[in-house]
């Protein structure tokens, strides 16, 4: 929507109905681990596929008080993403009440399992550093030097960064990249970029257009 649009409250609440309709599952920040359990449930994933670790946080401040009044309008000058942010914490709530009572029993355990990966795979202290395309800092995890040789691989995938993923993903499907030429020897079929879209296209139904930006080539 165009920010003129945003005092249209009739207009707002269809758009974020559309979103509602086009969305079966949004998560809210504030609620991540109850939302990776419901994400965990929707995509029929394990306790171990929503495992992670905080990255990008900001580093900690004086904290600053803000008064009722300005909430009230900042609340007033934002009323579209009030709306927004309200009904799908109301409907992440209400997922949580169809999930049944299972679900406090499934976020014990995955929090328990959370924090146990976390005390073997990452520092116990943090360190601060730039932020990607920001002259701010944010604060992020080492991996632990004292990981197991057992468990280094996932760990190693736990604490890498959005960033080093996409290149990491990049490497791994080049036509004539290392992993690839690997799957030859071993008399598998390699894979192109327009056959992993189509893998997609399938299993999302949903066509995508011939020329992607951004894809790997």
């Amino acid at each position: 929507m165009y920010p003129p649009a945003y005092d249209n409250l009739t207009r707002v609440k269809h758009e974020i109905m559309k979103l509602d309709r086009d969305f079966e599952l949004v998560l809210i920040m504030e609620y991540f681990d109850e939302s990776l359990i419901l994400l965990q449930k929707t995509f029929c994933w394990t306790m171990q596929d929503i495992l992670y670790v905080k990255f990008n946080q900001r580093q900690h401040k004086p904290r600053v008080i803000i008064s009722e009044k300005v909430k009230q309008n900042i609340r007033s000058w934002n009323k579209a993403d009030v709306m927004l942010y309200d009904h799908f914490n109301k409907t992440l709530w209400r997922k949580i009440e169809d999930y049944g009572p299972s679900f406090w029993e499934d976020l014990k355990e995955f929090r328990f399992l959370n924090s146990k990966m976390q005390s073997s795979c990452v520092q116990k202290t943090q360190y601060s550093q730039k932020a990607f395309k920001s002259n701010g800092q944010i604060l992020s995890y080492r991996l632990n030097p004292n990981v197991p040789t057992y468990d280094r691989y996932v760990c190693m995938k736990i604490v890498r960064k959005e960033i080093d993923y996409v290149e990491y993903f990049r490497k791994k499907y080049k036509p004539y990249g290392a992993y690839q030429t690997l799957l030859e020897k071993e008399g598998k079929k390699k894979r192109s970029t327009r056959e992993l879209i189509e893998r997609l296209q399938i299993a999302a139904n949903v066509k995508f257009a011939d020329s992607v930006p951004g894809a790997v080539t």
